[in-house]
């Protein structure tokens, strides 16, 4: 922000009651912040939405946050109902970005119609699959050694291809199997780490604080835990690290590499 230019325009008589500013943060010790806050009118500092619980409330589910209660009370503006789980849903799909998440309520308000309640099931059937979700399935089906389910989602994202992190889709076939491979890394890893705390006995504040699970996600990790052993993680380990190399110095097909890993993992 060029703050003498902004000065010079604050000078001189303007014809609008409103001016947007777009920045991290204002240091009210700066001429400029006394300029907006002084006889030109009156500074409003709009914080960004948390899009998951603060920081400092890890009990809440994952849905509970600031943006999902705005997305709850926005959709009553287009005279529409919607719980945190759904605006969950559709941020999800969305980004955190309003302007985005606007048009995507106003898209599903006309899509139901003369019916009140928008569901999780609306938004799937407007806006489809996210890349999260993508992801999160195919860790899933890995995590329960469902080789069906995985072959069947490591096919979908390589169809559709993926969302980097401007929102444009990616079809680049390496670049959505090392996203798997990073991806599986961490849900890996979360897994050895609870194998070790369930064999000891742990509990289950051990396994949050031992990984990235959150509270809400702690059964599904536990049953997911119970279909390995200590035994055979290094060799899991050893795959992922193979197909990764594999991906960025090999000629093999990305495609071939992933549903490879995929049957190594899940068996």
């Amino acid at each position: 922000m060029n703050q003498q230019k902004l000065l010079e325009f604050l000078e001189n008589q303007f014809n609008s009651n409103c001016l947007v500013l777009n920045v991290l943060s204002l240091d009210k010790r700066k001429k400029i912040v006394k300029a907006l806050n002084g006889n030109k009118g009156v500074l409003i500092e709009c914080n960004k939405l948390y899009d998951s619980p603060a920081p400092w409330e890890k009990e809440k589910a994952e849905y509970d946050s600031e943006l999902t209660k705005w997305i709850v009370m926005h959709a009553e503006g287009y005279g529409k109902k919607m719980d945190m789980k759904t605006a969950f849903s559709l941020l999800e799909k969305t980004g955190n970005d309003l302007a985005i998440i606007d048009k995507q309520i106003e898209i599903l308000s006309i899509y139901v119609g003369g019916r009140k309640q928008i569901t999780e099931d609306d938004i799937q059937k407007v806006l489809g699959v996210s890349q999260r979700e993508k992801i999160y399935h195919l860790l899933d089906a890995i995590g329960g050694k469902d080789f069906v389910s995985a072959m069947r989602m490591v096919k979908v994202m390589f169809d559709t291809g993926i969302e980097n992190e401007r929102k444009n889709i990616i079809y680049d076939e390496k670049v959505i199997a090392i996203a798997i491979i990073s991806s599986l890394h961490k849900r890996m890893r979360d897994l050895w780490k609870s194998v070790r705390i369930i064999n000891k006995g742990g509990s289950d504040e051990e396994i949050m604080e031992n990984t990235s699970q959150k509270r809400i996600f702690i059964d599904k990790i536990r049953r997911q835990a119970q279909n390995f052993n200590e035994e055979e993680m290094p060799d899991k380990w050893r795959f992922m690290l193979e197909a990764d190399l594999l991906c960025k110095t090999s000629n093999l097909s990305p495609v071939i590499i992933i549903e490879q890993l995929t049957a190594k993992l899940c068996i």
